[in-house]
């Protein structure tokens, strides 16, 4: 017989800290009708995600202030569990010129940071049950 599984809900501060301990997140947003989501290496500063794009790109364009989401998870199949942080916020080119962000994995020049201020946290731990 299966237990319950585990689903939790995490606080603002303990997203926060997922966030800020790694480095590869998604982005979410709505271009020409479409929901795109494309993984990015972002840094952090303060409450806000940074990361390294084209200005030409599909990336580039959420400068203008676009609604975006941010997700950064972790799943370990071996225990069948894992956690999920899903945070909204709106995206703008950050200007400033010591922005601390790994290399983006992507080819190309990658001379624009955006930064997506981070608001509406909300996380999960989850597993599954165990059987008896």
């Amino acid at each position: 017989m299966a237990h319950d599984g585990l689903f939790e809900e995490m606080d603002a501060a303990e997203c926060v800290r997922l966030v800020k301990d790694h480095i590869i997140g998604r982005v979410g947003f709505v271009r020409d009708g479409r929901v795109l989501v494309i993984p990015v290496t972002y840094g952090t500063d303060g409450d806000q995600v940074l990361f390294r794009t084209s200005p030409s790109s599909v990336l580039g364009r959420l400068a203008d202030g676009a609604d975006v989401s941010f997700q950064v998870d972790e799943y370990d199949v071996e225990t069948a569990s894992g956690w999920s942080v899903l945070a909204h916020g709106r995206a703008r080119s950050f200007e400033d010129g010591h922005a601390d962000t790994p290399t983006p994995w992507a080819p190309g020049r990658r001379t624009q940071v955006i930064a997506i201020k981070l608001t509406h946290l909300a996380g999960r731990v989850v597993s599954r049950g165990t059987a008896n």
